[in-house]
């Protein structure tokens, strides 16, 4: 792809994230200096961008057909219950083939090294091996040698079997708002490369400390192909996303946590911006402060 692509998509997924995306296709293709090729293989490539937590993108006869049923929302507490049957069981199948048809919204909690690194890098799956490699050839030295050697021990043996192979080759990331401010997300937040430095150390005040003295907390927002992404569940996408609306209609809702990880790196043009942990959760207070 080439930069001038790259930097049409970013601004699109940007003007979708605001709700924009509409008028930001008529003025590309309106534009006397956009080159029309350059039109139709950007329509090509580039698909709506959902966000799980908002419906204003949805399908008008599919909110219709919600709005029919505005008392079993109102009685129910569990959308996955709801989808069991008829007639929300048709709603959340035709709901998951629009948004498998597009591209979704995720996020990535962690923390970055330097502003602009993610923008510039994008993110991958985790090698584990390499990634503490790479973690100790630039910070090592932020460490004691009896540090060091009980990073070293407590890595070999924590990383050993099951909790490896749940992390090795996947990246990980949550699929809306709620999930990014609920407390799961707060050592990712905290302490700096991810649970494959950190996760076997938390007990060691020490290297905690140094940990969290790296970087800054961000969240990466990124667009990303559904069908791409493994998740645990029938139906995973739509249950989320009506269970937010389900919440916005009914206060004693209760909210489906999902989360999902890929298999493959996510290049920087699939990365739609990277927003400093604070202003995130203060542009989504409505989720942490309910």
């Amino acid at each position: 792809m080439s930069d001038t692509t790259a930097l049409c998509r970013r601004a699109a997924m940007t003007a979708a994230l605001n709700g924009h995306q509409s008028r930001f296709l008529v003025a590309l293709a309106t534009s006397k200096s956009t080159k029309p090729a350059l039109v139709q293989r950007f329509l090509r490539a580039f698909h709506m961008l959902l966000r799980i937590d908002s419906h204003e993108a949805w399908p008008k006869s599919i909110i219709e057909r919600i709005d029919a049923h505005q008392g079993l929302l109102r009685s129910a507490k569990y959308m996955e219950n709801l989808i069991e049957s008829q007639p929300f069981r048709a709603i959340a199948e035709d709901l998951e083939g629009f948004i498998r048809e597009n591209r979704i919204l995720a996020y990535h909690c962690t923390k970055e090294a330097e502003t602009g690194f993610f923008l510039r890098n994008g993110l991958r799956i985790l090698n584990r091996t390499q990634h503490q490699a790479e973690f100790l050839n630039r910070y090592g030295y932020l460490f004691s040698p009896a540090e060091l050697q009980h990073m070293h021990q407590e890595w070999e043996t924590y990383f050993a079997g099951a909790q490896d192979n749940g992390r090795n080759g996947s990246l990980w990331f949550c699929l809306a708002p709620n999930q990014v401010v609920s407390d799961g997300t707060e050592r990712l937040f905290r302490c700096f490369g991810g649970e494959a430095i950190y996760m076997p150390l938390t007990h060691h005040a020490a290297i905690t400390s140094k940990l969290e003295a790296i970087g800054s907390p961000v969240v990466v927002e990124v667009s990303i192909d559904p069908n791409q992404l493994h998740t645990f569940c029938e139906l995973t996408f739509a249950l989320k996303a009506l269970s937010i609306l389900h919440r916005k209609r009914n206060s004693d809702a209760y909210f489906h946590s999902q989360e999902g990880y890929l298999t493959c790196n996510v290049s920087p043009h699939e990365i739609v911006r990277v927003i400093p942990k604070e202003a995130f959760f203060s542009a989504h207070a409505e989720w942490w402060s309910s």
